[in-house]
Order: structure tokens, then sequence, then C-alpha cells
């Protein structure tokens, strides 16, 4: 007699991963989407590749994690939660203060005070 196989635990399936997937992909997009709204696309354009996609990483892990500590417990206003929408907050404030900066080495517009000739006037 062969001692018989304990039967091989089947992998679960988790729906919550791939919706936490969904939702990081969805948050990068929203991220960039109204980083260039509100804040102007000048300073965006300035800024380095890896700044940008520092903050747009950083603000998708931490709307997944926020939805992952609100979906993890009852209480709602948990101690994870509160923490990352603390870590969400300071994250949006570097925001600001990042673009800010980089708002001020836009190079102001040509505009002089001279008034521009609206009528031409033919040599002769």
């Amino acid at each position: 007699m062969s001692p018989e196989k304990p039967p091989e635990p089947q992998r679960e399936f988790r729906p919550l991963r791939v919706a936490y997937a969904i939702e990081a992909l969805l948050a990068f997009i929203a991220f960039f989407e109204c980083w260039s709204q509100i804040g102007g696309q000048e300073p965006l354009d300035l800024m380095p590749w890896w700044l940008k996609l520092t903050f747009a990483a950083a603000f998708s892990y931490a709307v997944v994690k926020i939805t992952a500590a609100t979906v993890r417990t009852d209480a709602f206003p948990s101690v994870a939660l509160l923490r990352w929408g603390l870590v969400l907050f300071l994250l949006l404030v570097m925001v600001a203060l990042t673009t800010y900066y980089f708002h001020m080495l836009v190079p102001p517009d040509d505009q002089s005070d001279e008034p521009i000739p609206t009528t031409f006037v033919l040599p002769g």
C-alpha cells in the first residue's frame, strides 16, 4: 500500500486583488490628468520624468492602501485609514510645492508695453 498524498491546496481567486490593480491604474491616469489641469502643463514640461513617475506611483499606492484599509475593517475611521489619508495629504502638499517651484522657473511671456501697429503703410 502506498501512502495517500494529501490533496493539493487550490489557489484561491481573490477578486479584490484584481480590483486593487484596476484602481491603481485608474488612480495613475487620474493623477496625471488632474495634475496637468490644476497645476498647468508648463511646469510639468520642465519636471524630470522620474519625479512625475514617483509622485504618480506614490499617489496610486496611497489610494489603494486607503481603499484596502476601508475594506479591511468595519470601523470606519480606522487607524490605518487615517494614517494613509495623512500620507496622501502630505504627498499632495509635496506635489503642490514641487509644481510651484517649477512654475517659478517658467520663463515669462514676451509682452512689452509698446503698442502693436495695426495699420500698414505702403512706402511711396
